[in-house]
């Protein structure tokens, strides 16, 4: 019984929302009357390319034929991904590699989506998931065969380019589609977001992306929390100092008790002193599952000193998965 009523709120939460974006009645509306892609685009003025990919679960082998014998021309490694082109009847995923084609087992991947999103305009303003919520993607933007309707999780981030007086139209990393006003709130100024999953962090200045790095967080044992907070402390040529580690930064930022942004890459100063810890080819990846922090966002020295010299106190800091 539960469940008929959940999938009856979701369906009218489906309806409603069509039904708002394409200016109909919702208790008119019928299931065939969606807005068409050409029509999400007339009024978002986006360029949306949704492309199948799959993604490496460990390091694995890409082949010349679908065949375990047949010669290895590359190496996926864990975590990266490659356009698919069709899951062959052997179970064998044919790929885009290196403008050619090549040949994986499905059982060393997972299928995914990635979202491409060309705009002629910085979004109109980006917001954050206050609550776990759902989300509508109409199936234009999912290269799926029907609209879908999926959870989204407390502190998701969206950037905004379009909306009406109930739903935004949101672009997340992995995901375009529609959310509840009453379920976000709007960030703004300058501010960071950083992504635990991804090992990015991004930093917002009105809207404007002005900073995209990789960094390393907290490893599994310290992991970096996730929240929305602020700055309260900026310092400079200074040593972290805790539990058998005493590290020289020339920045720090904190946000959360004694996490914060900092810069952590082996690097010379222009006063000849060596100092840092992170060659640049650790940063992003899984490096954080081995060898992560004790909680601080480690950054590439140059995306630091850019933090630094963009942030203020009481900027906003927002860490999620």
């Amino acid at each position: 019984m539960k469940n008929n009523e959940k999938k009856k709120q979701l369906l009218k939460q489906k309806l409603m929302i069509l039904a708002l974006v394409s200016g109909i009645n919702a208790f008119s509306l019928k299931v065939d009357a969606k807005p068409t892609v050409s029509e999400f685009e007339t009024v978002d003025g986006l360029d949306i390319t949704s492309i199948n990919m799959v993604t490496a679960l460990i390091d694995v082998n890409i082949r010349q034929k679908n065949s375990a014998n047949s010669k290895i021309i590359g190496v996926l490694k864990k975590g990266e991904k490659l356009e698919k082109i069709t899951l062959m009847n052997n179970g064998w995923y044919k790929v885009k590699y290196n403008d050619k084609v090549g040949y994986i087992n499905s059982k060393y991947l997972k299928e995914t989506n990635e979202i491409t999103v060309n705009s002629n305009k910085k979004p109109d303003k980006c917001i954050y998931i206050t609550k776990d919520t759902s989300m509508f993607l109409p199936k234009e933007y999912t290269n799926s065969n029907s609209d879908e309707i999926i959870d989204v999780p407390k502190l998701e981030f969206g950037e905004v380019y379009y909306e009406n007086d109930e739903y935004y139209l949101i672009v997340t990393a992995d995901n375009v589609g529609y959310v509840k006003k009453s379920d976000a709130k709007e960030l703004t100024g300058t501010y960071v977001v950083v992504d635990i999953s991804d090992q990015c962090l991004k930093m917002y200045e009105n809207n404007e992306l002005i900073l995209e790095t990789p960094v390393v967080t907290g490893r599994p044992s310290s992991p970096s929390d996730e929240g929305l907070f602020k700055i309260y402390n900026i310092t400079t040529n200074r040593y972290l100092v805790g539990p058998n580690y005493r590290s020289y930064v020339d920045v720090m930022l904190k946000y959360n008790g004694g996490e914060g942004l900092h810069d952590a890459e082996y690097h010379t100063n222009s006063d000849g002193r060596k100092h840092g810890w992170r060659s640049i080819d650790e940063f992003g990846g899984d490096t954080y599952l081995t060898n992560g922090s004790h909680g601080c966002i480690n950054m590439p020295h140059e995306a630091a000193i850019k933090a630094y010299e963009n942030l203020e106190l009481n900027d906003k800091v927002l860490v999620k998965k």
